[in-house]
C-alpha cells in the first residue's frame, strides 16, 4: 500500500485567470502562455489529481477506492462512501468571476438529474449542475483579495444607489434582494438605459467609495450587464492574506480580484447570474438564493499548537489549516487522523513518517497526500503549507 505521495494536479485556463500567479507558485511545473485560473487538488472528474511515483502515475480516486478505510480513515469512509468529499483549489483572479450561487443538496440532486434527463453532456457549457453535491466553500486569501458576498442591509444599498443618481422612489420599501430580483428581470433596454445613467456618476465618484469604484470597473467590462450594480447591493469585502470567507449554499457571491486557497465540497455546481460570458440562469439563481440581509464577517484562523492554525468553518466535508515551520520548530501530527492533502506555498522542507522513518522532500508548489493509515509524521524545514482534511466526528 502506498504511503505519502506527491500529487500531480489539473490547471484550469479560464479567461479570468492570472498570467503569473499559479505559474510562479508552481515554479515551472505548469506551462501556460495564457491565463491560469485554478489549480485543482482532488478527485472531481472534471479535474482529477494523480499520485506520482518514480515510474508511474495513478489516479488518486482509484487509489482511494481500493482501500477507502485505510486511505480516508474509518470514520470518514463510513460518512463519505463515495470517496474524497472535498475539492482543494488555488484560484488566481485577474478579472472578476461571475455573480453566482451554489446549490444545497436537494437542489443539486434535482438539477443534476434534470440536466441528465435533458441529454446535456456533462462537460457542456449549457450545464449548471455537473454533480449531485451541495457546495459550501471556504476561501483563504493568499494576496489582497476583493469579493462580494451576501446582501447589504437595505439602508446601505439605498445610500450608495443615491450616490449613483439612481431614482429610488418606492424602491426604498423593498428588501435589497427584491431590488436585485427586479433588476435581473428588467428587459435589456431598460437595463442598458439605467446603466448608461449610472456610468457617468460611477466614473465621477469612483475614488470616493470602493463599492462605487467597482461599479465603474465592472461597467467597463460588462456595460450592459445588471450585475454591474452588485457592488452596491452586496457586501464588498477586502481580505488580507490569511483572512477567509465561508460561503454557505445559497449565498450570493462574486470573487473580484486576487489569489486565494479555496476548499469546498467535492462539487463543480455553479448557478450564474451575471458578469460572465458563460451560461446565465437568473431564474434558477433566484430560486436557489438566500435573501437574508446581513453584514459579512471575515474569518481568521485559530491557533491549535505552535505550528498550526485552523479555520473553523461549518462544513462536515473539510477543515482547512495553515502549517508553518521555521527550522527551530517541527510540526508533529496527531496519531488518529483522516486523510490530509497538503500544498506548500512558501519555503521547503521534508515530511517524515514516524514509524518507518521514510522522508519525502517538498518545496514551494509541491502538493502531497497523507493517507489515514500513516500513524504519525513530522514536518520540518522552513515554510508554509496549507492542509485540508476531513474533520472527525467525536462519538
Amino acid at each position: 500500500m502506498q504511503g505519502i505521495r506527491i500529487l500531480k494536479n489539473s490547471v484550469k485556463d479560464y479567461t479570468w485567470g492570472s498570467s503569473s500567479f499559479i505559474q510562479e507558485l508552481m515554479g515551472g511545473r505548469v506551462s501556460f502562455r495564457g491565463p491560469a485560473a485554478e489549480l485543482w487538488l482532488g478527485t472531481h472528474p472534471m479535474g482529477p489529481s494523480k499520485i506520482v511515483s518514480e515510474d508511474n502515475e495513478e489516479s488518486l480516486e482509484e487509489v482511494i477506492n481500493r482501500n477507502p478505510v485505510e486511505f480516508l480513515g474509518k470514520d470518514a469512509a463510513r460518512r463519505f462512501p463515495s470517496g474524497l468529499p472535498f475539492l482543494f483549489k488555488v484560484i488566481a483572479a485577474a478579472k472578476p468571476l461571475s455573480i453566482q450561487v451554489h446549490p444545497d443538496r436537494l437542489r443539486a440532486r434535482e438539477g443534476f438529474h434534470r440536466e441528465n434527463a435533458a441529454g446535456i453532456p456533462l462537460g457542456s457549457p449549457l450545464r449548471s449542475y455537473r454533480d449531485e453535491s451541495h457546495k459550501p466553500e471556504l476561501l483563504c486569501a493568499l494576496s489582497e483579495f476583493h469579493a462580494l458576498k451576501g446582501f447589504r442591509p437595505a439602508g446601505e444599498a439605498w445610500a450608495l444607489l443615491r450616490d449613483l443618481d439612481v431614482e429610488l422612489g418606492e424602491v426604498e420599501s423593498f428588501s435589497t434582494a427584491k431590488f436585485f430580483r427586479n433588476l435581473l428581470s428588467m428587459d435589456q433596454g431598460a437595463v442598458s438605459a439605467l446603466l448608461h445613467r449610472v456610468s457617468g456618476a460611477a466614473k465621477e465618484r469612483a475614488g470616493t467609495d470602493a463599492a462605487i469604484g467597482w461599479v465603474f470597473k465592472l461597467g467597463l467590462q460588462y456595460p450592459d450587464d445588471p450585475g454591474c450594480l452588485a457592488p452596491v447591493l452586496l457586501n464588498l469585502i477586502s481580505l488580507r492574506p490569511q483572512e477567509a470567507l465561508y460561503v454557505s449554499p445559497g449565498e450570493i457571491h462574486a470573487y473580484l480580484e486576487g489569489a486565494a486557497v479555496e476548499v469546498m465540497a467535492n462539487s463543480d455546481n455553479v448557478i450564474r447570474g451575471g458578469l460572465t460570458a458563460k451560461r446565465i440562469d437568473r431564474t434558477e439563481l433566484m430560486e436557489a438564493l438566500n435573501v437574508e440581509e446581513k453584514p459579512c464577517s471575515v474569518m481568521v484562523p485559530v491557533a491549535v499548537g505552535s505550528c498550526e492554525m485552523q479555520y473553523r468553518a461549518q462544513a462536515e466535508e473539510f477543515m482547512l489549516s495553515i502549517i508553518e515551520v521555521d527550522g527551530a520548530h517541527a510540526y508533529r501530527s496527531a496519531e488518529k487522523r483522516n486523510i490530509e492533502v497538503y500544498l506548500c506555498t512558501c519555503g521547503s522542507g521534508k515530511i517524515t513518517e514516524a514509524q518507518q522513518g521514510c522522508s519525502l522532500p517538498f518545496e514551494r508548489g509541491d502538493s502531497f497526500v497523507v493517507p489515514a493509515f500513516i500513524a504519525s509524521y513530522s514536518l520540518t524545514g522552513t515554510g508554509k503549507l496549507f492542509k485540508v482534511t476531513i474533520p472527525s466526528i467525536q462519538p
